[in-house]
Parts: structure tokens; C-alpha cells; sequence
């Protein structure tokens, strides 16, 4: 709960003080809950999309070094 201003003059120095700290914590860990649906939904979306990037890398990447290999292979048993 928020301390009011009036309630803050009525208090001594450090109480007060005290009381200022406890209104910025709530203020602070509200503005957090506030977003922290925006972060999850940002961290989602980086997933899918590096997902999607390494599926597009790994994709025709991965065949060509497949054929590459068996080319390879073939060489090596013709020169045997």
C-alpha cells in the first residue's frame, strides 16, 4: 500500500524515508508483473524465428555436404 504525501510529513526522517523506499518497491515490482507478459512473448518469438533460421542453414547446407561426401567416397574406392 502506498503512503500518502500527508502521511509521510506526520512520520519522523527515517521512518519516512523508509516509507519512500517501501512505495518505490511497489512501484517497481508492479511495473515488473506489468512486463513481464511482453518478455515471454518476446523470448517466444526469438525461438520460432533462430529455429527457423537453423532450419533454413541445416536444410540444403546439410545436402550438398551429404552429396559432397559421397563424391568423396566414390574417388577414393576408384583410385583403390
Amino acid at each position: 500500500m502506498a503512503y500518502k504525501r500527508k502521511t509521510l510529513r506526520t512520520m519522523p526522517p527515517k521512518t519516512r524515508r523508509l516509507a519512500r523506499l517501501i512505495n518505490e518497491l511497489d512501484s517497481t515490482l508492479r511495473r515488473l508483473k506489468n512486463i513481464l507478459p511482453d518478455i515471454a512473448d518476446a523470448e517466444i518469438a526469438e525461438r520460432a524465428m533462430f529455429n527457423q533460421v537453423r532450419a533454413a542453414k541445416s536444410g540444403p547446407a546439410q545436402d550438398a555436404a551429404d552429396e559432397g561426401d559421397t563424391g568423396d567416397l566414390f574417388s577414393a574406392a576408384e583410385q583403390n
